[in-house]
């Protein structure tokens, strides 16, 4: 059916009983990284004052060893938990003026949408929706729903890739758009790094986030964002500790007492995902999940929703029949119960099936979801 890569389940502690289709919401960790990650607890242990006395320097020196995947350098970067924190640190910093108005579209990921909405209580704001349909039919349908709702706008907030529907969206040419407009762009780009060319996903914006603990196999609670120059004097965490007024650096590594060790684990990750290939290792995932879509198609009735221009690793298929939004967690639910572990997500009123193409999924793990299917809809009610 797909390719896989046997020897490379093995790096991980999976469950042997379970079908792993869910890579792209919390990743998985390496054994050797969680060893690492393991011994910086061990350092932290042995002398906590001393180590919380060194941690600056040593977050500074796991984002020298980060930052050359986005193409930047330490000082460019800050450490956050995940992409979500980001984004409020960003909305939390911004100087907002009440009946200011926000542009993102129905594809934004749930808490980030939160996020926004109560940015806009808080402050007076509009929150601007744009529909995107989803099927769509390229990039320029996206640019075109979203471009005549920049002018006069106050911010963009959009997704490198889609949550619900795992869509690449062209995020560098709305940056683009956006930039003469005056309109300054958050991208989140949660599952950018590992995932996509990460230089192609909205670097140049005002402000970006991405997660590390997916795609690039750090522990949980990794992700790292960045600004424009321009941005940083007034850019600090939502946590006001002793560092606030020092600089954004300061403000963000020093957020008080916390277990870093993931942060500092973060170079072992990326050393471990360059050791099985990179570039190349993200390209086998993407051609895995056109592998496995095609698949699907063939033995239930539906098409291949997402053009090649925009689609990812994460393949997106429909149930064999349709599924209502309310249904979804009831099938997450009946699915996991039979051994199979896949996000039901929901967008445009029904549900669909998220699969993520890491090289650990094997073809019975994807043949288990067809084999159970049938019966986890009954039990679902669906």
């Amino acid at each position: 059916m797909f390719p896989s890569a046997p020897m490379f389940r093995t790096e991980f502690a999976l469950a042997p009983d379970v079908a792993p289709l869910n890579h792209g919401s919390y990743g998985a960790v390496p054994r050797s990284v969680a060893r690492a990650q393991e011994r910086w607890r061990g350092v932290m242990e042995a002398d906590p004052v001393d180590f919380m006395d060194q941690l600056g320097p040593r977050l500074r020196a796991a984002a020298e060893s980060v930052a050359p995947l986005l193409g930047l350098r330490g000082e460019d970067i800050v450490f956050v938990e995940n992409a979500t924190s980001g984004v409020c640190a960003v909305l939390a910093s911004h100087p907002w003026a009440s009946g200011d108005r926000i542009v993102t579209t129905d594809h934004a990921y749930g808490a980030v949408r939160r996020a926004l909405d109560v940015t806009a209580r808080r402050h007076g704001l509009v929150v601007d929706v744009v529909a995107v349909p989803f099927p769509v039919a390229s990039p320029a349908e996206v640019l075109e729903r979203v471009l005549p709702h920049l002018p006069g706008a106050a911010m963009l907030v959009i997704d490198a890739i889609t949550s619900p529907t795992a869509l690449r969206f062209p995020v560098d040419a709305l940056v683009a758009a956006a930039r003469p407009l005056g309109v300054p762009v958050l991208v989140d780009a949660a599952h950018a790094p590992g995932h996509i060319e990460v230089q192609e996903s909205g670097l140049q914006a005002d402000y970006w986030v991405g997660n590390l603990h997916k795609w690039c196999f750090a522990p949980r609670g990794v992700a790292v964002l960045t600004a424009a120059r321009c941005r940083r004097a007034t850019l600090r965490p939502t946590v006001v500790s002793h560092a606030y007024d020092e600089g954004w650096l300061q403000a963000f590594d020093g957020l008080g007492t916390r277990d870093p060790s993931a942060w500092l684990t973060a170079p072992d990750a990326l050393a471990w995902y360059q050791r099985w290939g990179g570039v190349a290792f993200r390209e086998a995932n993407r051609r895995r999940a056109r592998a496995i879509t095609t698949a699907l198609t063939e033995v239930w009735p539906q098409r291949r929703w997402v053009p090649d221009a925009m689609d990812t690793a994460m393949a997106i298929v429909a149930p064999p029949r349709p599924v209502a939004a309310a249904k979804a967690n009831a099938l997450h639910a009946a699915l996991r119960r039979r051994g199979v572990q896949v996000p039901c997500t929901v967008f445009g009123g029904q549900t669909w099936l998220r699969i993520s193409a890491m090289a650990y999924v094997r073809e019975r793990d994807v043949q288990r979801l067809v084999d159970v299917i049938d019966e986890a809809l009954v039990d679902a009610g669906a």
